[in-house]
């Protein structure tokens, strides 16, 4: 089976952490200039039958996707703008709105390559009202703004930020708050919904609702709320921020949980994923012999060719830590980060050890 993907030379710097500035003052026509010369990637795979990946240069996108786009207009870091587009058809659209970062909200349509955002509530004062926002896919990854709104300009670039597995359950550890047992708890699951417990001060009570990465940030749009009356009964978004190390900090005001409090992934029974077995950890080199048909590998989210593809590829001379190896589907596959699996035949490609 042959897929084919268009990918800008940006886009993929960007997505691999090395994207350099792009200008305030880029406009319009060297945005579409870029994209017209951008690299043609063609993804040759036999199905089932390898790994392997072939890059040439040939054809147009895949179909477009939904999840969430972060603004690359360097000016407006660390607060860029960001849409997310949720899989029942909502939208969010977070605007540096320059004394702070207010959204619209509303559902949204794809016809060709128009995204069309029809606004039906926004955080924003009177100058910056809008019934509608429009973006146009440029391709798969990349979405191109086609008007202004406050601090976006017609012409601002958006990239997609590809949706991690979930995470699991956190737990708020901030000192002095909780008493063991009565600490709200956030869980991400794998289907990009969340549930969060919270304590109410007075009782328990639940948030549930959509979950999406853009790049930052851990976003919850809330659908459902068990509780009325108290604090936070009408929130409509959550955020924690990514600080790493399995920590999160909440961004918003709730009930017992306020703005600064501290989240952490800790090891209660059921909640115990595997990169917390600490499994003897073997350096390595990933290699393909030259010459081969193929000159990339893909990376799938577990062991087996029935595993979700990332998106990420490794390349021969790529290094890598592998935490375990299981042998599955005619390939030994190599766990080389958290829900991050490669796969190597021992001949023409896979991982040689230090």
């Amino acid at each position: 089976m042959k897929k084919s993907i268009l990918v800008s030379l940006s886009a993929l710097l960007l997505l691999s952490g090395c994207s350099s500035a792009v200008s305030q003052q880029s406009n319009e026509s060297e945005n579409t200039a870029a994209v017209k010369n951008a690299e043609s990637v063609t993804l040759d795979s036999d199905a089932g039958e390898s790994e392997l990946e072939t890059i040439s240069l040939t054809r147009a996108p895949e179909p477009k996707q939904g999840g969430a786009f972060i603004s690359i207009n360097s000016s407006l870091n660390p607060y860029e703008p960001s849409l997310m587009l949720y899989s029942d058809w909502t939208f969010v659209f977070t605007e540096n709105c320059y004394e702070g970062l207010k959204t619209y909200r509303g559902i949204y349509t794809v016809i060709g390559d128009d995204v069309i955002c029809a606004v039906q509530e926004q955080e924003y004062p009177e100058y910056a009202h809008k019934d509608e926002l429009r973006f146009k896919y440029l391709n798969e990854y990349i979405l191109q703004s086609e008007q202004d709104i406050v601090a976006t300009a017609a012409g601002d670039l958006f990239v997609y930020v590809n949706q991690i597995k979930g995470l699991g359950t956190f737990y708020n550890v901030t000192p002095g708050t909780f008493n063991e047992g009565l600490e709200p708890t956030v869980t991400f699951n794998d289907d990009g919904t969340f549930e969060m417990v919270e304590n109410l001060l007075a009782a328990m009570g639940e948030y549930k609702g959509l979950w999406l990465y853009d790049g930052s940030q851990y976003r919850c749009k809330v659908q459902d709320i068990s509780f009325s009356g108290f604090a936070g009964d009408s929130v409509k978004e959550i955020s924690f921020r990514n600080a790493g190390s399995g920590y999160l900090y909440l961004t918003t005001d709730l009930c017992g949980s306020r703005s600064g409090h501290i989240f952490k992934f800790t090891e209660k029974e059921g909640n115990k994923p595997e990169e917390t077995a600490k499994p003897k950890e073997k350096k390595g080199t990933v290699f393909i012999v030259a010459g081969a048909d193929s000159n990339r590998i893909k990376v799938r989210n577990g062991p087996g060719l029935s595993a979700a593809d990332t998106g990420e590829r490794k390349y021969s001379g790529d290094k890598v830590t592998v935490y375990e190896e299981v042998s599955k589907d005619g390939y030994t596959w190599y766990r080389i980060d958290t829900d991050k699996w490669m796969a190597g035949n021992g001949t023409s490609f896979g991982i040689k050890f230090e």
